[in-house]
């Protein structure tokens, strides 16, 4: 699922076009203490499985699940404080919001993807880091 979603910000938000990586990227320019050379930037996040309801069905386990992944987006700025990062930023959230909500990745699912939250995670030396929680539901299935 996440390389379908990186495929698919590369392909529809042209400002994310070759700049949208995963975890292990982020994980390096993070452990280095370093910004991401080109901005815009997006990174496409595993953040872990809910589960919902469960079902009680003869011979099987069946429990509702959302998937949950990050998109983590950098936006370097041009003023230390970040005060013209706004209106860019705002156009960055509304494209990658229009490009995967109601949208399937492939592969089994139950659901489309669907915003959870967003929210500003940092503003520091003129990069801005804004999170993106995105949920998939599906279906956990075990024959007994």
């Amino acid at each position: 699922m996440i390389g379908a979603i990186s495929a698919r910000l590369s392909d529809t938000v042209p400002a994310l076009t070759g700049r949208v990586a995963g975890a292990v990227d982020f994980g390096r320019l993070i452990e280095a203490g370093k910004l991401p050379a080109k901005t815009p930037a997006a990174f496409v996040l595993p953040a872990g499985i809910q589960g919902g309801h469960v079902a009680a069905a003869a011979g099987a386990y069946v429990q509702d699940t959302d998937e949950i992944l990050t998109v983590m987006l950098a936006l370097r700025v041009h003023d230390a404080a970040g005060q013209r990062g706004g209106d860019p930023l705002k156009a960055l959230i509304d494209a990658v919001l229009g490009a995967l909500c109601g949208w399937c990745p492939a592969g089994p699912a139950t659901g489309v993807l669907r915003l959870v939250r967003g929210s500003l995670m940092s503003m520091n030396a003129g990069l801005i880091l804004y999170q993106i929680d995105l949920a998939l539901s599906n279906q956990l299935r075990i024959s007994r």
